[in-house]
């Protein structure tokens, strides 16, 4: 039997263009979701966030990000294994805002949405995309929208103006029925 071939690598990506083009997109994602923070709060006020929710607002911070986390920002419901996203992929043009629901009862929860999915996706507006993901511990319910332009500044505020207003409603709309999500003493209309 012939003896097995080794391979070489003869040339290594140049770290510093690793480090050039992350500090880029870096710099990118920082200034918006600083953006995003900023009108976010200024929506809350808008939309009486607190009296209506009886609730602090959860997205008073600003946004930490790190190599791995620089795409999306999270937020919780004040509710176990309950997180909301919002998503930026620039190279797709798109944003996304998510619920997912993880843990052993997330199918079980999830389901109880789905009974009052057409009150949801009314008060939103929007058709959303229901995924029970069947082979996983987890639920997830989307709204993604493309065509966003990243290139300008006007694109940006268009997208930060979408995202901040799309997240805000998604998430009263989904405190509307938290009864669904098994949570004593919060059946009250939000919204």
């Amino acid at each position: 039997m012939p003896p097995a071939l080794k391979f070489q690598v003869l040339v290594k990506p140049n770290e510093w263009v690793k480090f050039a083009q992350r500090t880029i997109n870096f710099e990118f994602y920082e200034s918006f979701w600083n953006r995003f923070k900023d009108q976010l709060m200024q929506k809350s006020l808008e939309y009486d966030f607190e009296n209506r929710t009886k609730r602090k607002l959860p997205f008073q911070k600003t946004p930490k990000l790190n190599e791995d986390h620089y795409y999306y920002m999270s937020y919780g419901l004040g509710l176990r294994d309950t997180k909301f996203y919002v998503v930026i992929t620039p190279e797709k043009n798109t944003l996304s805002v998510s619920l997912e629901l993880t843990g052993q009862d997330a199918k079980q929860r999830f389901d109880a949405l789905t009974l009052v999915k057409a009150s949801i996706e009314q008060t939103l507006g929007e058709s959303l995309i229901w995924n029970r993901c069947e082979d996983r511990i987890k639920t997830e319910i989307i709204l993604a929208r493309s065509n966003f332009d990243f290139t300008t500044d006007e694109g940006i505020c268009l997208a930060v103006d979408w995202l901040s207003t799309t997240f805000l409603r998604f998430y009263l709309s989904i405190m509307n029925h938290t009864r669904e999500l098994n949570v004593p003493g919060h059946s009250e209309t939000l919204v």
